[in-house]
C-alpha cells in the first residue's frame, strides 16, 4: 500500500501525508486539523519551526493561497496555532525529515 505524499505550504518539501500537519480554515478560522478528518480543503505544514514562523509572520498568507481562500484567514490565534502544531509534530514524532526530498 502506498502512502500519499504532500508538500509543506511554506518550504515546499515533500513528505508522507501522515508525517505533516494538516491545516484547515473552518468557518474562517485557521486551525490545525489534528485528526486530519475535518471537511474541506487542507494545506500541510512540516515540522520545521522556520515554516511555522513564516506562516505566522505573514499572517497566514501561504495558507490562504494553499487553501484557495479569497483573502487571508479572518481569524487565527498565533499562540494557539503554534501550540497545536507543536503537539501534532510531537505526536508525529517529528517524522517529516524522513522521506522528504531535499
Amino acid at each position: 500500500m502506498t502512502v500519499p505524499t504532500r508538500s509543506c505550504l511554506v518550504c515546499r518539501r515533500r513528505g508522507d501525508k501522515p508525517s505533516l500537519v494538516r491545516l484547515v480554515a473552518a468557518e474562517g478560522v485557521l486551525t490545525v486539523d489534528e485528526a486530519a478528518r475535518m471537511p474541506g480543503r487542507g494545506a500541510y505544514l512540516c515540522d520545521r519551526p522556520a515554516c511555522m514562523d513564516t506562516l505566522l509572520r505573514t499572517a497566514g498568507a501561504p495558507a490562504a493561497r494553499a487553501l484557495r481562500l479569497t483573502e487571508r484567514p479572518a481569524h487565527y490565534d498565533g499562540d494557539a496555532l503554534r501550540a497545536a502544531w507543536e503537539t501534532a509534530t510531537r505526536h508525529n514524532g517529528g517524522a517529516t525529515t524522513a522521506g522528504r526530498s531535499e
